[in-house]
């Protein structure tokens, strides 16, 4: 895939604008009513593509041609707006290439222009753009540069695409992906594109605050401190992106490994360097790997199919073909393990067909600033995840607090899954309590207070499971009462350990009366559904069923009824209780460690027992203080 780079030309913010008036009523309505978008730049980086001709207008007057309208007409009304903004840009391309073909060097010039300019704004803004680059070129092109180069480099076959754009120009760049200057301008061109996004913020800081969002909505489907994670960075650069990976990683106390891959094998030898230079910003908990390599290729890069828990791809596929960028949705897929995540951040097409004019769309494509663009913006990215075999679980935009919402940000995230198959094994982990519905009714046939049922309804609620065929272990904490226990799954009555409804915590004293329940467990649907059943609940002359389901790998349902005894008539409920995976760990058995302990044949010291019981005793003044 393409290095990641963001944009160096992001949209203008402006209002909708106004469309013409209709004409009368005998008159055909034109194809394409002028739609004039003057470019309002966010800041200097915006600027060097505003400014332009009022193509809209043109293309009104063309479309309003009995010709266009009488062989065209309906096709183009049948675009929506979007559409018919590209359709007009692709009509305009042609001609902007060949105008700028017409001056030899005028294309070029544009280029050095833009990139002069950017250089010279992200100096006013404090980034050490000529510093850092200059501090990488010293090192020696010829010599050290190029042997790092050498090292790093493999045999890759470059696509098309990415040839065109290694070999010639892509952003202000004559040959974009193949030279020693964009490689050491990219990591101040990082700070420099993200700079608006956080405009209160320093350069650096804005472009963490970015990627630790982006990091963060992902690792919320990756649940739990002790899971290894393996992650790839899709079209890494010089490694911006990948840093910050395994920053967040890091900072969540992970274990892992961060392997960034990109096509440039001068973005990947400065990436090299980098990795070298910023060793001490890490603690070493998650190791780095930079590789050449191409991401649409991956088995090629020593990825297997369900190799890898994470992937990321941070501002790479606006400098794709659609068709590529729908491929490497299947190749991302192809190398997550089921319940692996992927995570995207790219340009916003809604955002920049809205508040970019025509003129500025063609500028971009024109000069090969952006080459692809127009492709781009037609990319549905949550249709093609869902055509790769992914499922979408969120869709959003950064900082909120600046930009109320997703049209009006010039970026765009979503976070997709690859579904796994619900086992017996999914059960096993620690769950907390997300949400509670119609919860009400519950509190109320339990008897308590509907002056607690707000407090009793947003209680805290922990469940740890190990599930088998044929029994299962929780360790259940919640409102000062801990219980751990193991019971059977055979549709028999057993001795319930419950001393009480842990609902009626929130009760007052003289309610919490111990009354001994029997209760039994069984599949509803195997291995997904599991219904507990206790009859005379709470000594209540009522059977409440719990039927725990898991709904994905990483939330489980719980459903709760109270039913009348003879008919199994409802009469309270459903009420359902939500929770969301922790982690991945099985609650603690002090059994099995005893067993392990006594197969080794080695005694415990006596501090050691004493510190158990001492364990045991604090669990047993939890439960009197809540119970008693």
């Amino acid at each position: 895939a393409m290095g990641q780079r963001g944009s160096m030309c992001a949209s203008a913010q402006e209002e909708e604008p106004q469309r013409a008036s209709a004409p009368p009523c005998n008159t055909p309505a034109p194809v394409v009513a002028s739609t004039r978008t003057e470019d309002r730049p966010q800041g200097e980086v915006q600027k060097a593509f505003a400014s332009q001709v009022d193509w809209e207008a043109v293309l009104a007057h063309l479309c309003a041609h009995p010709t266009v309208e009488e062989h065209y007409g309906d096709v183009v009304r049948g675009l929506q707006s979007s559409g018919q903004k590209i359709l007009q840009v692709r009509t305009l391309v042609p001609l902007a290439k060949a105008a700028y073909a017409s001056k030899p060097g005028s294309v070029e010039a544009k280029r050095s222009g833009v990139l002069s300019g950017y250089r010279a704004f992200a100096e006013k803004k404090g980034i050490k753009w000529k510093e850092h680059a200059d501090s990488l070129e010293t090192e020696g092109v010829a010599t050290f540069w190029e042997a790092l180069r050498s090292k790093i480099r493999r045999d890759v076959v470059m696509p098309a695409y990415y040839k065109a754009c290694y070999d010639g120009p892509i952003h202000s760049y004559d040959k974009g992906n193949g030279e020693w200057m964009a490689a050491f301008d990219a990591p101040s061109a990082y700070l420099l594109v993200h700079l608006h996004h956080f405009p209160v913020l320093t350069p650096q800081a804005a472009f963490d605050a970015l990627h630790e969002e982006l990091d963060g909505l992902a690792l919320e489907h990756l649940p739990g401190t002790d899971r290894y994670i393996r992650a790839i960075d899709l079209g890494c650069g010089v490694g911006t992106s990948t840093f910050s990976t395994r920053r967040s990683l890091e900072r969540l106390g992970r274990h892992g490994r961060v392997t960034g891959v990109d096509l440039s094998d001068y973005f990947i030898a400065v990436a090299s360097f980098l990795q070298e230079a910023r060793a001490c910003e890490f603690n070493g908990k998650v190791d780095l790997a930079f590789l050449h390599g191409d991401a649409l290729d991956l088995a090629s890069c020593g990825f297997g199919e369900g190799s890898v828990e994470l992937v990321t791809i941070s501002e790479v596929t606006h400098e794709m073909p659609r068709t590529t960028s729908e491929a490497l949705f299947v190749e991302a897929a192809r190398v997550l393990v089921p319940g692996g995540v992927l995570a995207y951040l790219d340009l916003n097409p809604a955002q920049i067909l809205k508040e970019n004019s025509i003129g500025n769309l063609v500028d971009r494509i024109a000069t090969s600033n952006e080459p692809y663009f127009d492709e781009y913006l037609e990319l549905d990215v949550a249709s093609a995840m869902r055509a790769a075999g992914l499922e979408v679980v969120n869709e959003t935009w950064p900082n909120k607090a600046k930009y109320e919402t997703m049209e009006a940000c010039s970026l765009r995230i979503f976070i997709a899954k690859k579904p796994a198959p619900l086992t017996i094994d999914t059960w096993t982990g620690r769950w907390g309590l997300h949400s509670r519905e119609n919860w009400a009714p519950w509190l109320k046939f339990l008897g308590v207070p509907e002056a607690n049922h707000a407090a009793a309804t947003s209680a805290p609620d922990f469940h740890e499971y190990s599930v088998g065929t044929d029994m299962f272990r929780m360790d259940h904490k919640t409102g000062g009462m801990h219980l751990r226990f193991t019971t059977f799954i055979d549709g028999e009555l057993h001795s319930c350990p419950y001393p009480i409804p842990t609902s009626r915590l929130h009760d007052d004293a003289s309610s919490k009366q111990k009354v001994q329940c029997e209760w039994k467990h069984e599949w509803v649907e195997t291995p997904v559904a599991l219904k507990t059943t206790i009859v005379n609940f709470a000594g209540l002359g009522k059977t409440v069923t719990f039927e725990r389901r898991v709904v994905t790998q990483d939330e489980l349902k719980m459903r709760v009824q109270v039913l009348e005894p003879g008919s199994g008539e409802a009469v309270v409920g459903p009420c359902f209780a939500t929770f969301h995976r922790l982690s991945t760990e099985p609650p603690a058995s002090e059994a099995a460690a005893l067993k392990e302990l006594f197969a080794t044949g080695v005694s415990r010291p006596l501090e050691w027992r004493l510190d158990a019981i001492d364990r045991v005793a604090a669990m047993i003044l939890e439960n009197i203080e809540a119970i008693s």
